[in-house]
């Protein structure tokens, strides 16, 4: 029987790509729904990976995931060219997704420590 986990890296996934379509929305230019869209495509690829084969895709996946955190964060805190005069909503996108992927790293961790430990 196949164990029924809790998949976080395709929440992430859909998250991310959320964010895109919100950034869409917002602005009605393209660019945030190609960015965030093709980060959500690599995401899931490497999660998928990761959930089926577990080798060194998770390895992979959390040097992708703490990328994604290092990137969001610097641009919730120091900004983006494209946007001279952001906002609140871009302060609240940048920084849930740094938030979302930091709490992935940290589960995708704990997820890997507690089956290192039953394996013992």
């Amino acid at each position: 029987m196949k164990e029924n986990k809790f998949k976080i890296v395709y929440y992430f996934a859909a998250y991310v790509m959320l964010m895109g379509i919100t950034g869409y929305l917002r602005t009605s230019a393209t660019m945030p729904l190609y960015l965030n869209g093709s980060i959500a495509l690599i995401t899931t690829l490497l999660s998928f990976l990761y959930y089926n084969k577990q080798s060194v895709w998770k390895y992979v996946l959390m040097i992708w995931i703490s990328l994604n955190f290092l990137m969001y964060s610097y641009m919730t805190l120091f900004g983006v060219s494209a946007h001279p005069n952001p906002t609140v909503g871009t302060y609240l996108i940048f920084g849930s997704m740094a938030v979302f992927s930091l709490l992935t790293f940290v589960m995708l961790y704990k997820e890997d420590n507690s089956k290192q430990n039953s394996s013992d």
